[in-house]
């Protein structure tokens, strides 16, 4: 199999993964940097630059993300503001990885259809926990708080 091919293989699996697993988002840190991991190994970064400079959409987000770190100079609480910067790190690193390597419709479909059967499995998995918790403690778990 032809390297390219491999990888291309592996970024869309590792994206159906990351929909399906999206509801539990404790494991999705861990897929999102395989991802860029597989991105990174893969290389040819000149075509990938070009790819991503084309897009509009994507440089609006990378901008948005970099006007995040420049407000890192005027921020008083330097622990709050890597905090921001870390939780919207994916402004920056999902337009870099699905544009400069697109998925193919078919393969977005896909996608979403794992994004749908990881909620609806995450819901089932949840009002299960909830009704059986309230039969053995009494305790109400059907709303968050």
């Amino acid at each position: 199999m032809k390297k390219q091919h491999i990888h291309a293989n592996i970024h869309f699996y590792l994206s159906v993964l990351i929909a399906f697993l999206l509801p539990l988002a404790r494991y999705v840190p861990v897929i999102i940097i395989l991802l860029t991991l597989n991105w990174l190994i893969e290389g040819d970064f000149k075509a990938k630059l070009k790819k991503i400079a084309a897009s509009k959409i994507a440089l609006v987000f990378i901008l948005f993300y970099i006007l995040h770190l420049l407000g890192l100079l005027y921020t008083a609480n330097m622990r709050s503001g890597n905090f921001d910067i870390q939780v919207k790190l994916s402004l920056l690193i999902f337009p870099l990885l699905y544009t400069s390597r697109p998925l193919a419709n078919k393969q977005v479909q896909q996608v979403f259809i794992a994004l749908i059967c990881g909620s609806l499995l995450c819901s089932a998995l949840l009002l299960i926990h909830a009704v059986s918790s309230y039969y053995t403690t009494g305790e109400n778990n059907f709303f968050y708080e």
